[in-house]
């Protein structure tokens, strides 16, 4: 079963939806990662505030799994939903975080490069842990 959760997007990402208005510069969100950099250390219970000023994946720390391909994608009005889906085998661990990845697509100026990826949302959620039985299945949100 599938539930939705609500992401942050970047000013990064947002900088980037400003210029694709204004030049050719293109993206699209492609990929995933999924973290343990969400939740407050103190309190594994309570999710950290997400940031908009957020720059890397899983906050620096390596990805407990990703970047990984989205599964699906669809609009509806100003909501913007991504399918993230997670096998039996993968991400297995300690999981509060979920990262959603943009790849360029057309840069005018070469600067960002064709091909370059930047975090385009993330969001973060109380600590759970996935073992290598179960499967996840969630839908990420960004609200503009």
């Amino acid at each position: 079963m599938a539930y939705e959760i609500f992401g942050t997007v970047t000013r990064l990402a947002k900088g980037y939806i400003l210029e694709s208005m204004v030049s050719s510069l293109g993206f699209i969100v492609s990929d995933f990662a999924v973290g343990d950099q969400g939740h407050d250390p103190l309190n594994p219970t309570l999710a950290k505030s997400p940031s908009q000023d957020e720059t890397e994946i899983n906050g620096g720390e390596p990805p407990l799994f990703g970047p990984h391909i989205l599964d699906d994608r669809t609009q509806d009005g100003r909501v913007l939903s991504f399918r993230i889906r997670l096998s039996k085998l993968e991400a297995v661990g300690s999981i509060s975080r979920y990262d959603l990845i943009a790849t360029i697509t057309d840069s005018p100026l070469g600067d960002p490069a064709v091909g370059e990826q930047f975090l385009f949302a993330t969001l973060n959620t109380p600590l759970s842990v996935k073992t290598d039985t179960e499967t996840k299945d969630r839908w990420v949100l960004v609200r503009f």
